[in-house]
């Protein structure tokens, strides 16, 4: 999920001002945003609550929205 994200910014990036008009943009962040739900929601969520490591899980979770706070407050 994470290596997706960063090759699909990059493309983005470097495509910005060529093919990607609001339009575009806005679908393809539509699609995205629905896969990662997808994801996290029927292939993660499984795995983590047959996780046995009840406290590292809860750690991963808390520190993962901690840099998502601390990476939209930048």
């Amino acid at each position: 999920v994470s290596l997706s994200t960063f090759v699909g910014g990059l493309f983005g990036f470097i495509f910005k001002g060529v093919f990607i008009n609001e339009l575009l943009s806005g679908v393809i962040l539509s699609i995205t945003i629905g896969m990662l739900v997808y994801i996290i929601m029927f292939e993660l969520l499984g795995h983590i609550i047959e996780n046995k490591s009840k406290i590292s899980t809860c750690l991963g979770i808390i520190v993962g929205v901690l840099i998502l706070v601390i990476s939209i407050l930048l």
